[in-house]
Order: C-alpha cells, then structure tokens, then sequence
C-alpha cells in the first residue's frame, strides 16, 4: 500500500516471535537476519545490524539463540 507521498513502503523483515531481533551492539539498532552469501561461512545465519553499510554491527545466530549474546570480532 503506497503511503501519502505515493510512495511504496519500505520492505519490513519478520522475525519468529519466539527469536526476537537483538539490538545492535555498536550502534543500538534492531538487527535482521541475514545469510553469508561467500566465505567459509557461505550458507550460514547470522544477526547483521539493520543500519548496514554505515553501522557493520553483526553477532553470531548461535550467540543469541544461547542467551550470550555478543559482538562479533569481525565487525
């Protein structure tokens, strides 16, 4: 449904209600479920902070699925 402007809206990501997104460990913001698409990691889940390119914020889907939700090294 576009808005008032005539604008299509945004395109939202639905997370399980039983795997809530995490904030960001940078910056704060909701993170979304992304894939790695390359690298050893090719096909894996992880948490990427929802204000990439500018924020590169990302935690581990194990991490939280654990309740130790930490910052990735990589970021």
């Amino acid at each position: 449904v576009p808005d008032e402007k005539g604008a299509a809206p945004s395109p939202v990501t639905i997370q399980p209600l039983g795997d809530p997104s995490p904030p960001c460990p940078r910056c704060g913001n909701a993170m979304v479920l992304r894939t790695a698409s390359r690298g050893e990691n090719r096909g894996n889940q992880f948490w990427g902070c929802s204000g990439y390119p500018t924020c590169r914020g990302m935690q581990s889907l194990e991490k939280t699925r654990h309740g130790a939700a930490t910052q990735d090294s990589r970021a």
